[in-house]
């Protein structure tokens, strides 16, 4: 199974989402293939190419109001392929 994970977090210890999502992928990785994309460091378009290029089972998208999840988000439901929303 392959999980991407998408988020916009700091990557500080002191943003909950970046602690939860290193959590999710750890005891994720035991059982799965695990990806992470942060729209901080890499653009829509460059997340689209990748997943089309590896094709995932499930996408995780942890947060909710971020534009750059929309296109994403559009994708995956053309594609047919998962996803699930974790709000922090």
């Amino acid at each position: 199974m392959k999980i991407v994970h998408i988020r916009g977090t700091l990557d500080t210890p002191f943003d909950g989402a970046s602690v939860a999502v290193a959590q999710h992928m750890a005891s994720q990785s035991q059982v799965a293939a695990v990806r992470a994309y942060n729209v901080r460091d890499i653009s829509a378009d460059q997340i689209l190419k990748e997943l089309i290029a590896d094709r995932p089972d499930l996408v995780v998208f942890h947060e909710v109001y971020r534009p750059p999840f929309l296109p994403v988000a559009s994708f995956l439901k053309k594609q047919k392929i998962p996803y699930v929303v974790v709000p922090h």
